[in-house]
């Protein structure tokens, strides 16, 4: 219970952080990039403050987190506090078991920063010895899991292409993704098992259907539905900084000229094509927010008698 308690706490900060305020629906940045009828710059300009906002939003989940695991974490390790070892222990189980789940995407950034706080508490000299003996025990517990979900998961490309395949092949289930399902008669299925980014679009479609049904009969996946947008947001815009960056890298280590030069042409077609990739990847995971502007394809998509089926099989597999 206080592990589901802590994690929805997190999940919410996007959903807050996404309104001006709660009783001012015109100021809802939310709201402005789903009804907005502007064109040009200024529609670009209003998805720009809604991803800024998403954005700001996840990194201060992220230091909360953080404050409050640091502090759980010391309070576990005092002598005096041995209640709050068995309760950090739970919470590091529980935890676990949530990790994968499409109702709680938190549980994967509050394991990573788990794991960056004990491994700081283990090579820091200046800890206390019972605190590097249990940032120890805690770190062993989290890489047992994940050295398990490894090996589960080395035939992910394969499931995940079997999950695109059957989403996009069957004839009843075209409609809400049409625009992959023509995408693969053009290029060929062997084509669309390879594109990493069609599957990723239409896995992050088909997840965000499947919390949006979810809601329905539990409000609070909402904030699991809008957190994993955050997240997904931020990768693009992580992903893009980090092409950025290592393009100056390479520059920085190239000390002919003329490579230098033939370098800088093809680094700016490269740059384009990732700025092109990055903004239609935006576009696409902002138009998720509101499942309103896509209502016909979702009610296709929940009232087909295979969607069932094929959730269960996703579900099984990811979990």
């Amino acid at each position: 219970m206080v592990t589901a308690l802590i994690m929805q706490l997190m999940q919410t900060i996007i959903c807050h952080a996404l309104r001006v305020s709660d009783t001012d629906r015109a100021g809802d940045l939310e709201h402005k990039h789903n009804v907005a009828t502007l064109e040009g710059h200024q529609k670009q300009k209003v998805a720009e403050e809604v991803r800024s906002r998403v954005l700001t939003a996840y990194e201060v989940a992220i230091r909360t987190a953080h404050n409050f695991l640091s502090v759980f974490l010391k309070k576990c390790t005092t002598k005096c506090e041995e209640d709050y070892k068995s309760l950090f222990e739970d919470f590091v189980r529980d935890l676990l078991s949530a990790l994968n789940r499409p109702e709680w995407p938190v549980a994967e950034l509050l394991l990573k920063l788990l794991g960056t706080v004990l491994q700081k508490h283990c090579c820091s000299k200046q800890s206390e010895v019972n605190t590097r003996v249990a940032a120890l025990e805690y770190l062993g517990m989290v890489a047992a899991r994940i050295r398990r979900d490894v090996k589960l998961s080395m035939n992910e490309d394969a499931m995940l292409g079997n999950l695109v395949r059957k989403f996009i092949a069957d004839a009843s289930l075209c409609n809400p993704f049409e625009i992959y399902a023509k995408d693969g008669e053009e290029n060929g299925q062997q084509d669309v098992q390879k594109d990493v980014e069609l599957k990723k679009k239409v896995l992050q479609k088909a997840l965000n259907f499947y919390l949006m049904d979810l809601r329905s009969r539990h409000n609070t996946i909402e904030f699991a539905r809008r957190f994993h947008i955050a997240q997904w947001i931020r990768d693009v815009s992580t992903e893009l900084d980090r092409k950025l960056s290592s393009t100056k890298d390479e520059h920085h280590y190239d000390d002919a000229v003329d490579s230098l030069a033939s370098k800088t042409a093809a680094d700016q077609q490269r740059h384009q094509e990732a700025f092109q990739r990055a903004n239609e990847a935006k576009a696409f995971l902002l138009s998720l927010i509101d499942v309103d502007d896509d209502v016909f394809s979702y009610r296709l998509f929940c009232t087909n008698p295979k969607r069932s089926a094929l959730f269960d099989f996703w579900h099984a597999n990811v979990r």
